[in-house]
C-alpha cells in the first residue's frame, strides 16, 4: 500500500514526471509490493513555495532545482528492512530515470493498520493475509475508534485512530 507523494518545483515536462512515476512504481514492485498497487500523487509548487537548504544535512554537493521530496505512507508495523529496501530501490530507479541521488529526499510515515484506509467505495485497503486474519477474527473483536488532531505549519488534519477490543 505505499502512497507516494512527490513534491517538486513546478515547470517539469510531462515526460519527466511520467519517468519519475515509472521509476517509483518500479522501486515499489522491487521492494515486494504488488504490481497493481500504484498510489502516487505529484505536487508541483512554484519555485518560491518550496524552500530547502541545498546542503542540509551537510551535503558536500548542493541540491539542484530538480529536488524531489518524496513522502511514503505505509501501514504501521511495516518492517524496517522493507523500508530500507524500498529506499534503496527508489534511489536506484530514480537515478536510472535521470534524477541525481543528491536530489532525492525520502521520508516515511505510517498509518494505523487497525483502521485501514479506503481505496474506493468504503472498501478497506489491506493485504490478503491481513484480510484473512481480519475475517477470522471479526466475530471476536470490535473496533474502538477515536480521532486526534495533528498540526504543522501549513495544515491541520484529523486522523482516525483505532484499536481492537475483545468482546469476551
Amino acid at each position: 500500500m505505499p502512497l507516494f507523494t512527490v513534491t517538486m518545483k513546478a515547470g517539469r515536462a510531462a515526460e519527466e514526471k511520467n519517468a519519475i512515476s515509472r521509476a517509483i512504481h518500479e522501486a515499489s514492485v522491487k521492494a515486494g509490493y504488488p504490481d497493481d498497487d500504484m498510489l502516487q500523487r505529484f505536487l508541483c509548487l512554484e519555485r518560491t513555495d518550496l524552500k530547502v537548504d541545498p546542503h542540509y544535512p551537510g551535503l558536500p554537493k548542493a541540491r539542484t532545482e530538480k529536488l524531489l521530496m518524496i513522502e511514503v505512507l505505509v501501514s504501521s508495523g511495516t518492517d524496517a528492512d522493507r523500508k530500507r529496501r524500498l529506499l534503496a530501490a527508489l534511489v536506484e530507479a530514480l537515478d536510472g530515470a535521470g534524477t541525481d541521488p543528491n536530489d532525492i529526499m525520502v521520508c516515511f510515515a505510517e498509518i494505523d493498520r487497525a483502521v485501514a484506509p479506503s481505496a474506493a467505495g468504503g472498501l478497506r485497503l489491506q493485504s490478503q493475509a491481513s484480510n484473512h486474519a481480519t475475517v477470522a477474527a471479526a466475530a471476536l473483536r470490535t473496533a474502538v475508534v477515536g480521532t486526534r488532531t495533528c498540526r504543522d505549519n501549513q495544515r491541520t488534519c484529523r486522523t482516525t485512530t483505532g484499536a481492537f477490543r475483545d468482546r469476551s
